[in-house]
Protein backbone atom coordinates (compact mmCIF):
# COMPACT_ATOMS: atom_id res chain seq x y z
CA UNK A 1 0.00 0.00 0.00
CA UNK A 2 2.79 2.44 0.94
CA UNK A 3 4.72 1.54 -2.22
CA UNK A 4 1.65 2.27 -4.40
CA UNK A 5 1.05 5.54 -2.54
CA UNK A 6 4.70 6.64 -3.05
CA UNK A 7 4.42 5.86 -6.75
CA UNK A 8 1.05 7.67 -7.13
CA UNK A 9 1.91 10.92 -5.27
CA UNK A 10 4.54 12.27 -7.76
CA UNK A 11 2.17 11.52 -10.64
CA UNK A 12 -0.66 13.44 -8.94
CA UNK A 13 1.60 16.40 -8.18
CA UNK A 14 2.80 16.47 -11.78
CA UNK A 15 -0.80 16.26 -13.04
CA UNK A 16 -1.84 19.18 -10.80
CA UNK A 17 1.11 21.20 -12.04
CA UNK A 18 0.18 20.54 -15.69
CA UNK A 19 -3.50 21.40 -15.07
CA UNK A 20 -2.44 24.63 -13.37
CA UNK A 21 -0.23 25.49 -16.34
CA UNK A 22 -3.05 24.73 -18.78
CA UNK A 23 -5.43 26.91 -16.79
CA UNK A 24 -2.89 29.72 -16.77
CA UNK A 25 -2.35 29.40 -20.55
CA UNK A 26 -6.11 29.42 -21.20
CA UNK A 27 -6.46 32.49 -19.02
CA UNK A 28 -3.67 34.26 -20.90
CA UNK A 29 -5.25 33.26 -24.21
CA UNK A 30 -8.62 34.64 -23.03
CA UNK A 31 -6.91 37.86 -21.95
CA UNK A 32 -5.33 38.17 -25.40
CA UNK A 33 -8.73 37.72 -27.07
CA UNK A 34 -10.22 40.36 -24.75
CA UNK A 35 -7.32 42.66 -25.53
CA UNK A 36 -7.86 42.04 -29.25
CA UNK A 37 -11.55 43.02 -28.91
CA UNK A 38 -10.58 46.06 -26.90
CA UNK A 39 -8.03 47.08 -29.54
CA UNK A 40 -10.68 46.76 -32.23
CA UNK A 41 -13.11 48.87 -30.18
CA UNK A 42 -10.43 51.49 -29.50
CA UNK A 43 -9.53 51.58 -33.17
CA UNK A 44 -13.15 52.16 -34.19
CA UNK A 45 -13.51 54.83 -31.55
CA UNK A 46 -10.31 56.59 -32.63
CA UNK A 47 -11.36 56.37 -36.29
CA UNK A 48 -14.67 58.02 -35.49
CA UNK A 49 -12.88 60.61 -33.39
CA UNK A 50 -10.43 61.27 -36.23
CA UNK A 51 -13.31 61.71 -38.68
CA UNK A 52 -15.07 64.09 -36.30
CA UNK A 53 -11.88 66.08 -35.73
CA UNK A 54 -11.25 66.26 -39.49
CA UNK A 55 -14.73 67.65 -40.02
CA UNK A 56 -14.18 70.15 -37.22
CA UNK A 57 -10.84 71.24 -38.72
CA UNK A 58 -12.45 71.69 -42.14
CA UNK A 59 -15.21 73.70 -40.54
CA UNK A 60 -12.70 75.94 -38.71
CA UNK A 61 -10.68 76.38 -41.93
CA UNK A 62 -13.83 77.41 -43.77
CA UNK A 63 -14.57 79.88 -40.99
CA UNK A 64 -11.02 81.29 -41.24
CA UNK A 65 -11.29 81.61 -45.04
CA UNK A 66 -14.68 83.23 -44.72
CA UNK A 67 -13.34 85.63 -42.06
CA UNK A 68 -10.37 86.59 -44.27
CA UNK A 69 -12.63 87.04 -47.29
CA UNK A 70 -15.10 89.19 -45.37
CA UNK A 71 -12.27 91.17 -43.76
CA UNK A 72 -10.78 91.88 -47.18
CA UNK A 73 -14.20 92.77 -48.61
CA UNK A 74 -14.92 95.13 -45.73
CA UNK A 75 -11.48 96.77 -46.06
CA UNK A 76 -12.14 97.37 -49.74
CA UNK A 77 -15.59 98.76 -48.98
CA UNK A 78 -14.10 101.01 -46.28
CA UNK A 79 -11.43 102.34 -48.67
CA UNK A 80 -14.10 103.04 -51.30
CA UNK A 81 -16.19 104.91 -48.75
CA UNK A 82 -13.19 106.93 -47.54
CA UNK A 83 -12.25 107.86 -51.12
CA UNK A 84 -15.87 108.77 -51.84
CA UNK A 85 -15.95 110.87 -48.69
CA UNK A 86 -12.83 112.74 -49.82
CA UNK A 87 -14.34 113.36 -53.26
CA UNK A 88 -17.65 114.54 -51.87
CA UNK A 89 -15.98 116.85 -49.33
CA UNK A 90 -15.08 119.35 -52.06
CA UNK A 91 -18.51 118.92 -53.61
CA UNK A 92 -20.13 119.67 -50.26
CA UNK A 93 -18.12 122.87 -49.96
CA UNK A 94 -19.16 123.82 -53.51
CA UNK A 95 -22.85 123.19 -52.74
CA UNK A 96 -22.60 125.33 -49.60
CA UNK A 97 -21.11 128.15 -51.66
CA UNK A 98 -23.85 127.75 -54.29
CA UNK A 99 -26.48 127.80 -51.54
CA UNK A 100 -25.01 131.00 -50.12
CA UNK A 101 -24.90 132.64 -53.57
CA UNK A 102 -28.51 131.61 -54.32
CA UNK A 103 -29.62 133.02 -50.96
CA UNK A 104 -27.91 136.33 -51.66
CA UNK A 105 -29.39 136.52 -55.16
CA UNK A 106 -32.88 135.77 -53.88
CA UNK A 107 -32.53 138.36 -51.13
CA UNK A 108 -31.30 140.94 -53.68
CA UNK A 109 -34.26 140.31 -55.98
CA UNK A 110 -36.63 140.50 -53.02
CA UNK A 111 -35.16 143.91 -52.11
CA UNK A 112 -35.70 145.08 -55.68
CA UNK A 113 -39.27 143.80 -55.57
CA UNK A 114 -39.82 145.64 -52.34
CA UNK A 115 -38.46 148.86 -53.93
CA UNK A 116 -40.66 148.52 -57.04
CA UNK A 117 -43.64 147.78 -54.83
CA UNK A 118 -43.02 150.97 -52.89
CA UNK A 119 -42.77 152.97 -56.17
CA UNK A 120 -46.03 151.43 -57.36
CA UNK A 121 -47.66 152.28 -54.07
CA UNK A 122 -46.53 155.88 -54.45
CA UNK A 123 -47.82 156.05 -58.06
CA UNK A 124 -51.19 154.45 -57.18
CA UNK A 125 -54.02 156.00 -55.23
CA UNK A 126 -56.14 152.88 -54.97
CA UNK A 127 -56.69 151.62 -51.40
CA UNK A 128 -57.31 148.07 -52.56
CA UNK A 129 -54.03 147.90 -54.50
CA UNK A 130 -52.25 149.43 -51.55
CA UNK A 131 -53.55 146.64 -49.28
CA UNK A 132 -52.41 144.01 -51.79
CA UNK A 133 -48.96 145.55 -51.93
CA UNK A 134 -48.76 145.66 -48.14
CA UNK A 135 -49.76 142.01 -47.97
CA UNK A 136 -47.20 141.18 -50.66
CA UNK A 137 -44.54 142.99 -48.66
CA UNK A 138 -45.54 141.04 -45.54
CA UNK A 139 -45.41 137.80 -47.53
CA UNK A 140 -41.91 138.63 -48.78
CA UNK A 141 -40.68 139.29 -45.24
CA UNK A 142 -42.12 136.00 -44.01
CA UNK A 143 -40.67 134.07 -46.97
CA UNK A 144 -37.27 135.69 -46.28
CA UNK A 145 -37.50 134.56 -42.65
CA UNK A 146 -38.52 131.01 -43.64
CA UNK A 147 -35.64 130.79 -46.13
CA UNK A 148 -33.23 131.89 -43.42
CA UNK A 149 -34.60 129.06 -41.25
CA UNK A 150 -34.32 126.59 -44.15
CA UNK A 151 -38.09 126.02 -44.44
CA UNK A 152 -38.31 126.05 -48.25
CA UNK A 153 -41.93 124.82 -48.50
CA UNK A 154 -43.48 127.66 -46.45
CA UNK A 155 -41.21 130.27 -48.12
CA UNK A 156 -42.36 129.01 -51.52
CA UNK A 157 -46.04 129.29 -50.51
CA UNK A 158 -45.64 132.95 -49.43
CA UNK A 159 -43.70 133.79 -52.60
CA UNK A 160 -46.53 132.26 -54.67
CA UNK A 161 -49.04 134.38 -52.79
CA UNK A 162 -46.86 137.47 -53.41
CA UNK A 163 -46.69 136.59 -57.12
CA UNK A 164 -50.48 136.26 -57.30
CA UNK A 165 -50.93 139.62 -55.58
CA UNK A 166 -48.49 141.24 -57.99
CA UNK A 167 -50.37 139.78 -60.96
CA UNK A 168 -53.57 141.33 -59.59
CA UNK A 169 -51.85 144.68 -59.08
CA UNK A 170 -50.43 144.52 -62.60
CA UNK A 171 -53.91 144.02 -64.04
CA UNK A 172 -55.21 146.97 -62.01
CA UNK A 173 -52.33 149.27 -62.91
CA UNK A 174 -52.10 148.54 -66.63
CA UNK A 175 -53.91 151.79 -67.44
CA UNK A 176 -52.08 153.79 -64.77
CA UNK A 177 -48.38 152.91 -65.14
CA UNK A 178 -46.06 152.92 -68.04
CA UNK A 179 -45.29 149.91 -70.15
CA UNK A 180 -41.61 149.95 -69.12
CA UNK A 181 -42.48 149.82 -65.42
CA UNK A 182 -44.77 146.87 -66.05
CA UNK A 183 -42.09 145.03 -67.99
CA UNK A 184 -39.57 145.72 -65.19
CA UNK A 185 -42.02 144.45 -62.68
CA UNK A 186 -42.71 141.25 -64.66
CA UNK A 187 -39.01 140.73 -65.28
CA UNK A 188 -38.31 141.17 -61.57
CA UNK A 189 -41.05 138.66 -60.75
CA UNK A 190 -39.51 136.10 -63.14
CA UNK A 191 -36.04 136.65 -61.64
CA UNK A 192 -37.42 136.04 -58.16
CA UNK A 193 -38.97 132.79 -59.40
CA UNK A 194 -35.66 131.71 -60.98
CA UNK A 195 -33.72 132.67 -57.83
CA UNK A 196 -36.20 130.70 -55.76
CA UNK A 197 -35.70 127.57 -57.90
CA UNK A 198 -31.91 127.96 -57.74
CA UNK A 199 -32.09 128.32 -53.96
CA UNK A 200 -34.33 125.24 -53.63
CA UNK A 201 -32.04 123.14 -55.86
CA UNK A 202 -28.91 124.28 -54.03
CA UNK A 203 -30.47 123.63 -50.61
CA UNK A 204 -31.76 120.15 -51.63
CA UNK A 205 -28.39 119.19 -53.11
CA UNK A 206 -26.55 120.41 -50.01
CA UNK A 207 -28.86 118.44 -47.65
CA UNK A 208 -28.59 115.31 -49.81
CA UNK A 209 -24.78 115.45 -49.76
CA UNK A 210 -24.75 115.95 -45.96
CA UNK A 211 -27.14 113.02 -45.47
CA UNK A 212 -25.01 110.77 -47.70
CA UNK A 213 -21.89 111.83 -45.78
CA UNK A 214 -23.50 110.94 -42.43
CA UNK A 215 -24.55 107.53 -43.78
CA UNK A 216 -21.01 106.89 -45.07
CA UNK A 217 -19.53 107.79 -41.67
CA UNK A 218 -21.94 105.44 -39.91
CA UNK A 219 -21.16 102.68 -42.41
CA UNK A 220 -17.40 103.18 -41.85
CA UNK A 221 -17.94 102.77 -38.09
CA UNK A 222 -20.05 99.64 -38.66
CA UNK A 223 -17.39 98.28 -41.00
CA UNK A 224 -14.72 98.78 -38.31
CA UNK A 225 -16.90 96.88 -35.83
CA UNK A 226 -17.56 94.07 -38.32
CA UNK A 227 -13.84 93.84 -39.20
CA UNK A 228 -12.97 93.54 -35.50
CA UNK A 229 -15.65 90.84 -35.03
CA UNK A 230 -14.31 88.88 -38.00
CA UNK A 231 -10.76 89.24 -36.64
CA UNK A 232 -11.91 87.88 -33.27
CA UNK A 233 -13.71 85.01 -34.99
CA UNK A 234 -10.62 84.26 -37.10
CA UNK A 235 -8.40 84.35 -34.00
CA UNK A 236 -10.69 81.95 -32.10
CA UNK A 237 -10.97 79.67 -35.14
CA UNK A 238 -7.18 79.61 -35.60
CA UNK A 239 -6.76 78.79 -31.92
CA UNK A 240 -9.38 76.05 -32.14
CA UNK A 241 -7.80 74.77 -35.35
CA UNK A 242 -4.41 74.46 -33.66
CA UNK A 243 -5.96 72.58 -30.76
CA UNK A 244 -7.79 70.27 -33.17
CA UNK A 245 -4.54 69.66 -35.11
CA UNK A 246 -2.81 68.63 -31.87
CA UNK A 247 -5.68 66.33 -30.97
CA UNK A 248 -5.84 64.72 -34.42
CA UNK A 249 -2.04 64.20 -34.40
CA UNK A 250 -2.38 62.47 -31.04
CA UNK A 251 -5.22 60.33 -32.45
CA UNK A 252 -3.07 59.39 -35.47
CA UNK A 253 -0.21 58.34 -33.18
CA UNK A 254 -2.62 56.25 -31.12
CA UNK A 255 -3.98 54.65 -34.32
CA UNK A 256 -0.45 53.81 -35.49
CA UNK A 257 0.30 52.19 -32.13
CA UNK A 258 -3.01 50.29 -32.21
CA UNK A 259 -2.32 49.07 -35.77
CA UNK A 260 0.86 47.38 -34.46
CA UNK A 261 -0.94 45.62 -31.60
CA UNK A 262 -2.83 42.95 -33.66
CA UNK A 263 0.44 41.56 -35.02
CA UNK A 264 1.96 41.41 -31.53
CA UNK A 265 -1.19 39.79 -30.16
CA UNK A 266 -1.18 37.22 -32.99
CA UNK A 267 2.45 36.30 -32.18
CA UNK A 268 1.62 35.88 -28.49
CA UNK A 269 -1.47 33.80 -29.35
CA UNK A 270 0.66 31.55 -31.56
CA UNK A 271 3.18 31.02 -28.79
CA UNK A 272 0.41 30.30 -26.27
CA UNK A 273 -1.26 27.82 -28.64
CA UNK A 274 2.07 26.01 -29.13
CA UNK A 275 2.66 25.91 -25.36
CA UNK A 276 -0.88 24.68 -24.84
CA UNK A 277 -0.43 21.90 -27.41
CA UNK A 278 2.83 20.76 -25.82
CA UNK A 279 1.30 20.85 -22.36
CA UNK A 280 -1.75 18.87 -23.57
CA UNK A 281 0.59 16.18 -24.97
CA UNK A 282 2.45 15.93 -21.66
CA UNK A 283 -0.85 15.82 -19.80
CA UNK A 284 -2.09 12.99 -22.02
CA UNK A 285 1.07 10.94 -21.41
CA UNK A 286 0.93 11.60 -17.68
CA UNK A 287 -2.78 10.80 -17.53
CA UNK A 288 -2.21 7.30 -18.90
CA UNK A 289 0.41 6.51 -16.23
CA UNK A 290 -1.73 8.15 -13.55
CA UNK A 291 -4.79 6.08 -14.56
CA UNK A 292 -2.77 2.86 -14.30
CA UNK A 293 -1.37 3.81 -10.90
CA UNK A 294 -4.81 4.90 -9.70
CA UNK A 295 -6.31 1.55 -10.72
CA UNK A 296 -3.62 -0.35 -8.81
CA UNK A 297 -4.05 1.87 -5.79
CA UNK A 298 -7.85 1.45 -5.89
CA UNK A 299 -7.57 -2.34 -6.01
CA UNK A 300 -5.24 -2.40 -2.99
CA UNK A 301 -7.40 0.12 -1.17
CA UNK A 302 -10.54 -1.93 -1.93
CA UNK A 303 -9.04 -5.09 -0.45
CA UNK A 304 -7.87 -3.16 2.62
CA UNK A 305 -11.34 -1.71 3.16
CA UNK A 306 -12.92 -5.21 2.99
CA UNK A 307 -10.61 -6.43 5.76
CA UNK A 308 -11.22 -3.34 7.87
CA UNK A 309 -15.00 -3.72 7.47
CA UNK A 310 -14.87 -7.31 8.69
CA UNK A 311 -12.83 -6.33 11.74
CA UNK A 312 -15.14 -3.41 12.46
CA UNK A 313 -18.23 -5.64 12.20
CA UNK A 314 -16.75 -8.13 14.69
CA UNK A 315 -15.91 -5.36 17.19
CA UNK A 316 -19.37 -3.84 16.84
CA UNK A 317 -21.07 -7.20 17.43
CA UNK A 318 -19.07 -7.75 20.58
CA UNK A 319 -19.76 -4.30 21.92
CA UNK A 320 -23.46 -4.54 21.03
CA UNK A 321 -23.88 -7.90 22.85
CA UNK A 322 -22.16 -6.57 25.99
CA UNK A 323 -24.29 -3.41 25.99
CA UNK A 324 -27.48 -5.43 25.53
CA UNK A 325 -26.62 -7.72 28.44
CA UNK A 326 -25.79 -4.78 30.70
CA UNK A 327 -29.05 -3.06 29.73
CA UNK A 328 -31.12 -6.10 30.54
CA UNK A 329 -29.51 -6.41 33.98
CA UNK A 330 -30.23 -2.76 34.73
CA UNK A 331 -33.81 -3.08 33.48
CA UNK A 332 -34.33 -6.05 35.76
CA UNK A 333 -33.10 -4.13 38.76
CA UNK A 334 -35.34 -1.16 37.91
CA UNK A 335 -38.41 -3.37 37.60
CA UNK A 336 -37.75 -5.08 40.91
CA UNK A 337 -37.36 -1.72 42.67
CA UNK A 338 -40.56 -0.43 41.06
CA UNK A 339 -42.48 -3.48 42.31
CA UNK A 340 -41.23 -2.99 45.82
CA UNK A 341 -41.94 0.74 45.89
CA UNK A 342 -45.19 1.08 43.95
CA UNK A 343 -46.88 -2.29 44.54
CA UNK A 344 -45.05 -3.55 47.64
CA UNK A 345 -44.51 -6.96 46.03
CA UNK A 346 -41.47 -9.02 46.73
CA UNK A 347 -39.54 -10.59 43.86
CA UNK A 348 -40.15 -14.10 45.20
CA UNK A 349 -44.00 -13.60 45.25
CA UNK A 350 -44.30 -11.92 41.88
CA UNK A 351 -46.05 -14.82 40.10
CA UNK A 352 -48.65 -15.13 42.81
CA UNK A 353 -49.64 -11.47 42.50
CA UNK A 354 -49.83 -11.51 38.71
CA UNK A 355 -52.22 -13.13 36.23
CA UNK A 356 -49.42 -15.35 34.86
CA UNK A 357 -50.15 -19.02 35.34
CA UNK A 358 -46.78 -20.56 34.46
CA UNK A 359 -43.30 -19.41 33.37
CA UNK A 360 -43.49 -21.14 30.02
CA UNK A 361 -46.31 -18.88 28.67
CA UNK A 362 -45.06 -15.32 29.37
CA UNK A 363 -47.08 -12.31 28.03
CA UNK A 364 -45.68 -9.58 25.78
CA UNK A 365 -43.72 -6.83 27.61
CA UNK A 366 -45.22 -4.05 25.54
CA UNK A 367 -48.76 -5.15 26.27
CA UNK A 368 -48.05 -5.20 30.00
CA UNK A 369 -46.54 -1.69 29.89
CA UNK A 370 -49.56 -0.40 27.93
CA UNK A 371 -51.92 -1.79 30.57
CA UNK A 372 -49.89 -0.10 33.31
CA UNK A 373 -49.92 3.26 31.50
CA UNK A 374 -53.70 3.03 30.94
CA UNK A 375 -54.27 2.54 34.68
CA UNK A 376 -52.07 5.55 35.50
CA UNK A 377 -53.94 7.72 33.01
CA UNK A 378 -57.32 6.80 34.49
CA UNK A 379 -56.04 7.92 37.88
CA UNK A 380 -54.57 11.17 36.54
CA UNK A 381 -57.81 12.08 34.72
CA UNK A 382 -59.58 12.50 38.00
CA UNK A 383 -57.30 15.47 38.81
CA UNK A 384 -57.55 17.89 41.73
CA UNK A 385 -60.65 19.95 42.83
CA UNK A 386 -60.55 23.68 41.79
CA UNK A 387 -62.20 25.78 44.58
CA UNK A 388 -61.86 29.13 42.67
CA UNK A 389 -63.67 28.05 39.48
CA UNK A 390 -66.57 30.62 39.90
CA UNK A 391 -64.24 33.57 40.43
CA UNK A 392 -62.08 32.62 37.49
CA UNK A 393 -65.25 32.27 35.33
CA UNK A 394 -66.31 35.87 36.15
CA UNK A 395 -62.83 37.15 35.42
CA UNK A 396 -62.82 35.36 32.09
CA UNK A 397 -66.24 36.89 31.16
CA UNK A 398 -64.98 40.44 31.87
CA UNK A 399 -61.86 39.76 29.85
CA UNK A 400 -63.93 38.40 26.94
CA UNK A 401 -66.20 41.50 26.92
CA UNK A 402 -63.19 43.81 26.89
CA UNK A 403 -61.62 41.82 24.06
CA UNK A 404 -64.88 41.99 22.04
CA UNK A 405 -65.01 45.79 22.51
CA UNK A 406 -61.37 46.08 21.45
CA UNK A 407 -62.14 43.91 18.45
CA UNK A 408 -64.98 46.26 17.39
CA UNK A 409 -62.63 49.28 17.72
CA UNK A 410 -60.00 47.48 15.65
CA UNK A 411 -62.52 46.56 12.94
CA UNK A 412 -63.71 50.20 12.77
CA UNK A 413 -60.12 51.49 12.61
CA UNK A 414 -59.27 48.97 9.89
CA UNK A 415 -62.28 50.11 7.86
CA UNK A 416 -61.27 53.79 8.20
CA UNK A 417 -57.68 52.98 7.32
CA UNK A 418 -58.75 51.07 4.22
CA UNK A 419 -60.97 54.01 3.14
CA UNK A 420 -58.08 56.45 3.66
CA UNK A 421 -55.68 54.16 1.82
CA UNK A 422 -58.10 53.90 -1.12
CA UNK A 423 -58.44 57.70 -1.25
CA UNK A 424 -54.66 58.16 -1.08
CA UNK A 425 -54.18 55.55 -3.78
CA UNK A 426 -56.73 57.29 -6.02
CA UNK A 427 -55.11 60.70 -5.55
CA UNK A 428 -51.70 59.14 -5.98
CA UNK A 429 -52.76 57.54 -9.28
CA UNK A 430 -54.15 60.86 -10.57
CA UNK A 431 -51.04 62.83 -9.62
CA UNK A 432 -48.74 60.08 -10.89
CA UNK A 433 -50.52 59.96 -14.25
CA UNK A 434 -50.44 63.76 -14.52
CA UNK A 435 -46.72 63.85 -13.73
CA UNK A 436 -46.14 60.90 -16.08
CA UNK A 437 -47.75 62.75 -18.99
CA UNK A 438 -45.64 65.87 -18.36
CA UNK A 439 -42.39 63.92 -17.96
CA UNK A 440 -43.17 61.77 -21.02
CA UNK A 441 -43.69 64.86 -23.18
CA UNK A 442 -40.53 66.57 -21.88
CA UNK A 443 -38.63 63.29 -22.28
CA UNK A 444 -39.51 63.13 -25.98
CA UNK A 445 -38.59 66.83 -26.49
CA UNK A 446 -35.21 66.56 -24.73
CA UNK A 447 -34.41 63.26 -26.45
CA UNK A 448 -35.17 64.78 -29.88
CA UNK A 449 -32.84 67.72 -29.15
CA UNK A 450 -30.00 65.50 -27.91
CA UNK A 451 -30.20 63.03 -30.84
CA UNK A 452 -31.19 65.58 -33.51
CA UNK A 453 -34.29 63.52 -34.23
CA UNK A 454 -35.83 60.22 -33.23
CA UNK A 455 -38.58 59.58 -30.70
CA UNK A 456 -38.76 58.48 -27.07
CA UNK A 457 -41.55 57.55 -24.71
CA UNK A 458 -42.25 55.99 -21.30
CA UNK A 459 -44.65 53.10 -20.70
CA UNK A 460 -46.05 51.35 -17.63
CA UNK A 461 -45.31 47.61 -17.57
CA UNK A 462 -46.14 44.51 -15.49
CA UNK A 463 -49.39 45.96 -14.07
CA UNK A 464 -52.42 48.04 -15.02
CA UNK A 465 -52.22 49.93 -11.72
CA UNK A 466 -49.73 52.86 -12.06
CA UNK A 467 -48.79 52.58 -8.36
CA UNK A 468 -47.66 48.96 -8.78
CA UNK A 469 -46.43 49.08 -12.39
CA UNK A 470 -42.84 49.28 -13.53
CA UNK A 471 -41.49 51.87 -15.97
CA UNK A 472 -40.00 51.02 -19.37
CA UNK A 473 -38.16 53.47 -21.65
CA UNK A 474 -38.75 52.87 -25.37
CA UNK A 475 -36.56 54.98 -27.65
CA UNK A 476 -35.97 55.22 -31.36
CA UNK A 477 -32.70 56.96 -32.34
CA UNK A 478 -32.58 58.47 -35.85
CA UNK A 479 -32.50 55.67 -38.40
CA UNK A 480 -33.38 52.90 -35.89
CA UNK A 481 -36.60 51.18 -34.92
CA UNK A 482 -38.34 51.59 -31.57
CA UNK A 483 -36.61 49.42 -28.93
CA UNK A 484 -35.79 49.11 -25.23
CA UNK A 485 -32.92 51.11 -23.73
CA UNK A 486 -31.08 47.89 -22.85
CA UNK A 487 -30.48 47.25 -26.58
CA UNK A 488 -28.68 50.58 -27.15
CA UNK A 489 -24.97 51.29 -27.01
CA UNK A 490 -23.31 52.72 -23.90
CA UNK A 491 -23.27 56.30 -25.20
CA UNK A 492 -26.89 56.10 -26.35
CA UNK A 493 -27.93 54.69 -22.99
CA UNK A 494 -26.14 57.55 -21.20
CA UNK A 495 -27.79 60.19 -23.42
CA UNK A 496 -31.20 58.55 -22.96
CA UNK A 497 -30.75 58.52 -19.18
CA UNK A 498 -29.74 62.20 -19.30
CA UNK A 499 -32.85 62.93 -21.35
CA UNK A 500 -35.04 61.39 -18.65
CA UNK A 501 -33.17 63.24 -15.86
CA UNK A 502 -33.55 66.60 -17.64
CA UNK A 503 -37.21 65.83 -18.45
CA UNK A 504 -37.97 65.30 -14.75
CA UNK A 505 -35.89 68.37 -13.94
CA UNK A 506 -37.79 70.57 -16.42
CA UNK A 507 -41.10 69.33 -15.00
CA UNK A 508 -40.06 70.32 -11.47
CA UNK A 509 -36.93 72.54 -11.61
CA UNK A 510 -34.72 73.32 -8.63
CA UNK A 511 -32.38 76.26 -7.89
CA UNK A 512 -29.23 74.13 -8.11
CA UNK A 513 -28.45 71.01 -10.18
CA UNK A 514 -25.27 68.94 -9.55
CA UNK A 515 -24.11 66.60 -12.36
CA UNK A 516 -21.24 64.26 -11.43
CA UNK A 517 -19.26 62.79 -14.36
CA UNK A 518 -22.36 62.43 -16.56
CA UNK A 519 -20.25 63.03 -19.70
CA UNK A 520 -17.76 60.23 -18.93
CA UNK A 521 -19.31 57.61 -21.29
CA UNK A 522 -19.91 60.15 -24.11
CA UNK A 523 -17.74 60.88 -27.15
CA UNK A 524 -16.90 64.41 -28.32
CA UNK A 525 -19.93 64.78 -30.60
CA UNK A 526 -22.35 63.72 -27.87
CA UNK A 527 -20.56 65.94 -25.33
CA UNK A 528 -21.16 68.88 -27.69
CA UNK A 529 -24.89 68.03 -27.83
CA UNK A 530 -24.97 67.72 -24.05
CA UNK A 531 -23.34 71.17 -23.62
CA UNK A 532 -25.75 72.74 -26.12
CA UNK A 533 -28.69 71.34 -24.15
CA UNK A 534 -27.23 72.78 -20.93
CA UNK A 535 -26.98 76.22 -22.58
CA UNK A 536 -30.66 76.04 -23.56
CA UNK A 537 -31.63 74.98 -20.03
CA UNK A 538 -29.77 77.94 -18.50
CA UNK A 539 -31.70 80.27 -20.81
CA UNK A 540 -35.18 78.91 -20.07
CA UNK A 541 -34.62 78.27 -16.33
CA UNK A 542 -32.95 80.11 -13.47
CA UNK A 543 -31.04 77.04 -12.30
CA UNK A 544 -27.33 77.09 -11.52
CA UNK A 545 -25.63 73.96 -12.90
CA UNK A 546 -22.62 72.55 -11.05
CA UNK A 547 -20.83 69.98 -13.23
CA UNK A 548 -18.04 67.70 -12.00
CA UNK A 549 -16.09 66.63 -15.09
CA UNK A 550 -12.68 65.74 -16.51
CA UNK A 551 -13.68 66.38 -20.14
CA UNK A 552 -11.90 69.36 -21.74
CA UNK A 553 -14.74 70.07 -24.18
CA UNK A 554 -17.26 70.32 -21.34
CA UNK A 555 -14.92 72.64 -19.42
CA UNK A 556 -14.59 74.95 -22.47
CA UNK A 557 -18.37 75.46 -22.58
CA UNK A 558 -18.71 76.50 -18.93
CA UNK A 559 -19.02 80.09 -17.62
CA UNK A 560 -16.71 79.53 -14.66
CA UNK A 561 -14.20 76.79 -13.73
CA UNK A 562 -13.17 75.65 -10.24
CA UNK A 563 -10.21 73.36 -9.65
CA UNK A 564 -8.28 72.01 -6.67
CA UNK A 565 -4.49 72.07 -6.84
CA UNK A 566 -1.79 70.95 -4.40
CA UNK A 567 1.20 73.35 -4.76
CA UNK A 568 2.69 71.84 -1.59
CA UNK A 569 2.34 68.37 -0.20
CA UNK A 570 -0.69 68.18 2.06
CA UNK A 571 -1.87 71.72 1.17
CA UNK A 572 -4.87 72.02 -1.19
CA UNK A 573 -5.78 75.26 -2.95
CA UNK A 574 -9.01 76.20 -4.74
CA UNK A 575 -8.56 77.98 -8.09
CA UNK A 576 -11.36 79.59 -10.14
CA UNK A 577 -11.44 81.06 -13.67
CA UNK A 578 -14.21 83.23 -15.18
CA UNK A 579 -14.21 82.20 -18.85
CA UNK A 580 -16.51 85.06 -19.97
CA UNK A 581 -14.15 87.69 -18.55
CA UNK A 582 -11.21 85.80 -20.05
CA UNK A 583 -12.86 85.91 -23.50
CA UNK A 584 -13.51 89.64 -23.10
CA UNK A 585 -9.86 90.23 -22.21
CA UNK A 586 -8.68 88.19 -25.20
CA UNK A 587 -11.09 90.06 -27.49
Amino acid sequence: MEEANLKLKPLRDKNIEILSKLQRLNLEFQNLEDEEKRVKTDKDRLSKSQKTLTNDIDREKNIILEAKSNEKRLDEEKNVLINTEKKYYDLEKQTENDLQISTEELKKEQDKLEKVSKELIVSSNLDKDLDLLKNSLSYLEKSQQYMADGNIGDATNFIDKTRNNLKTIILNFENQISKNALEDFNELNNKIKIAQEKYANAFSKNQSIKSDSIKRQERIKNIDTEIQNWKNLKFNSEKMSRELDERINKVKIDLENIDKLPEQIAIKKGQLMQNTTDTESKKQELSEGLVTAEEEYQEINKELKIVENKMMSARESKARSGATLEGLENRKKDLINTLKIDLNIDENYLLDASDIKNLTDLPNVVEQEDKLDAKKNERDKLGAVNLRADEETEQYKVTIKKMEKDREDLVSAISKLRTSINELNQKGRERLLEAFEKVNKKFNDVYTKLFNGGTAKLEFVESDDPLEAGLEMLVSPPGKRLQSITLLSGGEQALTALSLVFAVFLTSPSPICVLDEVDAPLDDANVTRFCSLLEELTKITETKFIIITHHALTMSKMDRLYGVTMPEKGVSQLVSVDLQKAEDLVA
